[in-house]
């Protein structure tokens, strides 16, 4: 038996934020990646580089794991500003996801867990830490646990049906 679970986390993104531009874009038979850096760099999807494909990538998984603008910026091969503009970029093109990270984050502020789609909870004490470390480390821990969790869930759930 063999199942493909090609982007999984993406997909999970697009579906837990609702994002219509997202959801579009992971609909259509073609390359997410390349379709993402087309509509970033406003370019024909045929004139995306395999750089700028990576660079996509690279952005989009960067979201869900809290990346800052240096890891990016080390990842990409760009500096640190430039890599903040990219961010910047990806979070205008899709404000859905944007919202669903907030609001993931002040969720978890709010009740001091997070849920995946299956109902597991992950408790975050430090999401209200006045350590400035702790707290950033927590807020990344809720999105990515929502994501990355839900994941999981899905893949459980598929393995025992």
């Amino acid at each position: 038996m063999a199942a493909d679970y090609s982007q999984l986390e993406l997909r999970l993104l697009a579906h837990l934020s609702q994002d219509s531009r997202l959801l579009q874009l992971l609909n259509a038979d073609r390359d997410v990646f390349t379709m993402i850096a087309s509509e970033w760099k406003r370019k024909n999807a045929s004139d995306v580089t395999p750089v700028e494909r990576q660079q996509a990538k690279s952005i989009c998984y960067g979201m869900i794991y809290g990346i800052g603008p240096k890891t990016l910026a080390d990842q990409l091969g760009v500096d640190e500003r430039e890599a903040g503009a990219f961010v910047k970029s990806f979070q205008s093109s899709y404000p859905t996801v944007t919202s669903f990270i907030k609001a993931a984050v002040q969720d978890c502020r709010r009740l001091g867990y997070v849920s995946t789609i299956g109902g597991r909870r992950r408790f975050l004490p430090d999401i209200t830490s006045s350590n400035s470390f702790k707290r950033s480390r927590s807020e990344r821990q809720a999105v990515n646990t929502r994501v990355q969790g839900s994941a999981s869930d899905l893949v459980k759930m598929a393995m025992i049906n």
